[in-house]
């Protein structure tokens, strides 16, 4: 048996599967990580230097440990289709390459090439996907309160709450 017949490509995997398992197994991943991500968020945002155990105490008081996940159902939106995005144009791209250049396979460097390739197409993908969610979840983390009429101060620029995803798209253009 040599290394060919033991190597497994995206043809030969199911699919259904393959997807669901990735998507259970990131979801995992971020419930357990969120936390930590809020805080990070919090502590850049502060106009002074705080501890996570300082505003984990504020956190809590005031809004339970729910709190701490302020943002999650927005950030696992974004996130998640992005990861399985991730997956996808990953492999597609890696093949694709692989079915043009067919002795890629049998090549070291082609085959880095390939996922250097398969990585980059990925990895644009996801961000441009995945952006736009992480600033709404960023948003509601650094959020004084749940009043829907409150401006939302980010550094320097105060955004306001959009109504639409029209109002959404004019103050992207006007912070850019």
């Amino acid at each position: 048996m040599n290394a060919e017949d033991e190597d497994i490509g995206w043809a030969d995997i199911n699919k259904p599967v393959y997807f669901g398992l990735c998507g259970l197994f990131f979801f995992g991943f971020e419930t357990l990580t969120y936390p930590v991500d809020f805080l990070k968020t919090r502590q850049q945002h502060a106009q002074h230097p705080l501890t996570h155990t300082s505003i984990v105490k504020s956190v809590v008081r005031s809004e339970g440990v729910k709190g701490l996940f302020r943002g999650y159902a927005t950030s696992v939106s974004g996130s998640l289709p992005g990861q399985l995005l991730y997956f996808a144009s990953y492999e597609v791209v890696k093949t694709m390459y692989e079915e043009v250049f067919p002795f890629a396979k049998s090549s070291v460097s082609h085959q880095f090439v390939a996922n250097l390739c398969g990585g980059f197409v990925a990895d644009c993908a996801t961000l441009l996907l995945q952006t736009p969610f992480d600033v709404v979840s960023q948003r509601a983390v650094v959020s004084p309160s749940h009043n829907p009429n409150d401006v939302l101060s980010l550094s320097h620029v105060k955004l306001s709450k959009q109504k639409g995803i029209e109002d959404c798209i004019v103050d992207l253009v006007r912070v850019c």
